[in-house]
């Protein structure tokens, strides 16, 4: 009975050495901008961080996004009037987060760095929009609804500071990389083959335009 006693004794002492409790961070800067930015950017997301001896975290998050981008996407062709090019779908992010302020407190700033894993599942929209043709030298027009698979990895580093309890807030900037977007092919109105290559996807945003990303944390410690 006492030997029993002892090793249950043992990896409770193990657990409490290691698991410090969990955030859950919550950013308010998408749904902000849904509601007074751009109106074609609507998106929201929520992230979970497990605090291993108050050095380890790690994290995994999920969101969901959709872009109207037919005002920034021309394929380098003229576009017709009526053309679009929307995305729309959920993605997920995991990876590690490395605390660099050394503590042994449970309610104390975190100041980390880390790195994700990313990638998304979404549908997307082309429609009436021009592709060149250049062994023609024209344009012919294709619409498309389908759906396509992207990834991609990030760098970054954040903060979080206690304000109240087990309130913190914080922010996180990260550096995104490797957008690696599936290729699909189809036939247009004349039955030429034709590549479509995403420019956009779901918490990445435009491939051809900025790399860095920034969310404002709202989190909560359990």
């Amino acid at each position: 009975m006492m030997v029993a006693s002892a090793n249950a004794s043992d990896s409770t002492s193990v657990s409490n050495r290691w698991y410090k409790g969990f955030f859950l961070d919550v950013d308010v800067v998408e749904p902000v901008m849904s509601v007074i930015g751009d109106s074609k950017h609507k998106g929201a997301n929520a992230s979970l961080s497990v605090n291993l001896k108050n050095t380890f975290f790690p994290t995994v998050l999920v969101g969901y996004a959709s872009y109207d981008a037919s005002s920034d996407y021309s394929n380098y062709v003229v576009q017709p009037d009526d053309y679009a090019y929307k995305v729309k779908g959920p993605y997920f992010k995991a990876g590690l987060d490395f605390n660099m302020i050394k503590s042994v407190k449970r309610f104390k700033p975190t100041c980390f760095i880390g790195v994700r894993y990313a990638f998304s599942v979404y549908d997307y929209d082309i429609l009436n929009v021009a592709v060149a043709q250049p062994e023609w030298g024209s344009s012919s027009t294709i619409s498309v609804s389908d759906n396509t698979f992207a990834q991609w990895g990030e760098f970054l580093g954040g903060v979080r500071v206690p304000v109240y309890n087990r309130l913190y807030l914080g922010f996180e900037g990260c550096y995104k990389w490797s957008f690696s977007p599936r290729t699909d092919h189809f036939r247009n109105n004349e039955g030429t083959s034709v590549a479509i290559n995403q420019s956009y996807a779901p918490g990445f945003g435009d491939k051809n335009g900025v790399t860095w990303g920034l969310r404002y944390l709202v989190s909560f410690f359990f």
